[in-house]
């Protein structure tokens, strides 16, 4: 029960302090206290109490597969797992044949031995170092949306965690995510290097979680252009920029944008069924 009211009274905190949502445009009231990202992205999801965000609950709840499979995804390396990773990984795994069997069943779609010398091949090719003992899955139409929705979360979770700013409907949101075969392959854009600053973690006194997650952000000089590259676990890179007035950059082609308004059609999108929408 005093854990139960220690959380109440740090949700009330918080919304006493912020009372709008930040993920859809600043204009719902929120009525949830949103860890991104999320727990199960962590050992034994256990993370600090920090980048902890408000959020109405269409949001909150919009992105329980998509975290679900980050958790997973993020697990997935080209080493072999820690006893902990992987046993949170058959957890997570078991909740996912559970909660979303249609992912499942794409990840699936590459297990035979066929496909699987398929897919070695083709990172073989692109210069990705492989074990032969490693399983490949496929990352089809339905795993696709949910990585581009957390990687939209994550980029202005820490966008709002670093500025407390709401972002409006004139704002403008990029994000992007990357596997470990992508980075080992082609590495990351170069511009993603023009404004991040030293790298960032989630620590809680001694506990610090920079293994499991790490973020770099950088910001411009007049505060409308913000930019996050974070790696999560050893699986997966997210990228992304958000400008927060776009009558401000009218030079940025905005096409491939989505407005904060937007986020809750990426799952529904067509756009964001492929790896790279604009393609």
């Amino acid at each position: 029960m005093g854990e139960a009211r220690r959380k109440q009274s740090a949700t009330q905190k918080l919304l006493a302090q912020h009372p709008y949502c930040c993920f859809c445009g600043g204009e719902t009231l929120a009525t949830t206290r949103e860890h991104y990202p999320p727990k199960a992205l962590f050992n034994r999801s256990h993370r600090p109490d920090k980048l902890v965000v408000p959020a109405c609950q269409p949001c909150n709840s919009l992105s329980r597969h998509a975290d679900l499979i980050t958790a997973i995804a993020s697990r997935w390396s080209f080493s072999e797992l820690g006893e902990v990773e992987a046993k949170d990984h058959r957890c997570l795994a078991s909740r996912l044949k559970m909660q979303a069997p249609e992912i499942a069943a794409e990840w699936l779609k590459a297990s035979s031995g066929t496909m699987q010398k398929r897919a070695r091949r083709h990172l073989q090719q692109e210069g990705v170092p492989v074990a032969y003992e490693n399983g490949y899955v496929t990352l089809g139409p339905n795993t696709i949306p949910h990585l581009h929705l957390f990687a939209h979360k994550l980029i202005v979770a820490i966008h709002f965690d670093q500025t407390k700013q709401l972002l409006t409907p004139s704002a403008a949101i990029f994000a992007r995510f990357k596997t470990k075969e992508d980075i080992a392959a082609r590495g990351l854009p170069d511009e993603l290097k023009a404004l991040l600053e030293e790298p960032k973690g989630l620590c809680q006194g001694t506990f610090d979680t920079s293994d499991q997650f790490q973020y770099r952000t950088g910001q411009s000089a007049d505060g409308n252009l913000f930019q996050l590259l974070a790696r999560l676990r050893r699986g997966l890179m997210m990228f992304g920029f958000i400008v927060v007035r776009r009558e401000l950059a009218p030079e940025i082609d905005y096409r491939d944008w989505l407005g904060p308004e937007q986020l809750k059609s990426i799952l529904i999108d067509p756009r964001f069924s492929k790896r790279c929408p604009s393609q």
